[in-house]
This record gives structure tokens, sequence and C-alpha cells, in this order.
């Protein structure tokens, strides 16, 4: 059986919500075992992880947790993962942070 805890403090959802340290640790190793199963399954699945790994870096790139700067740095350093429709969404969102809250919460609301 399990339970499902609303507004329970300490919870994973509270640390996904405020703590930027940590879903920025939790994106990472995310990033870095969809590396390591690509690597044990001797690259049959790149195609399908490569997928994943750009819409976890997108996702990263416009979560409101973090800072403009933050967002920035992490846009930068995957932008070659994406196609011009991302890039250009990114770029229209990261102007304006009441936006990107507002994308970021409906991507979640329609997705989960």
């Amino acid at each position: 059986m399990a339970v499902y805890r609303t507004n329970a403090i300490g919870s994973w959802s509270e640390r996904m919500s405020k703590d930027e340290s940590y879903v920025y640790n939790y994106f990472s190793k995310m990033l870095i075992s969809l590396d390591a199963i690509d690597s044990h399954t001797n690259g049959k699945y790149t195609s399908e992880f490569d997928v994943i790994r750009k819409k976890l870096c997108y996702i990263m790139c416009i979560n409101p947790i973090f800072s403009a700067e933050k967002r920035k740095k992490i846009y930068l350093e995957n932008k070659d993962r994406f196609g011009l429709t991302r890039k250009s969404l990114w770029h229209l969102i990261f102007k304006n942070q009441k936006l990107s809250a507002l994308v970021f919460n409906a991507r979640n609301y329609f997705l989960n």
C-alpha cells in the first residue's frame, strides 16, 4: 500500500519546488544515470536516451527554481541538443520570469 502525502515538510515534492541545489543535483544525476545505462547497453538505445536527455536539459533551462544566471548557463551548455523551436521558446521564456513559471507549471499540470 502507498500513501500520498500532501504538503509534507521535507518531502521530495517540497524540496523539488524550493531547493535549487537539490533540483540541480537530481537532474544532473538523472543525466549521469542515462549515460551509464546507455553505456551498459552498448549504445543500443542511444537515440531514445537522447530524447530523454533533451527533455531533462530543457526542463532545467525553464525551471523557475533556478536563478536566471543558472538557467542561462544550463542553456548555453546544452543548446546544441535543442531544435529551433525549443531555442526560440527558451529565449522567449528566459526574458520573462513570470512566463517561465507559468509555462513550467502548465507543463507539469498537463504532463503529470
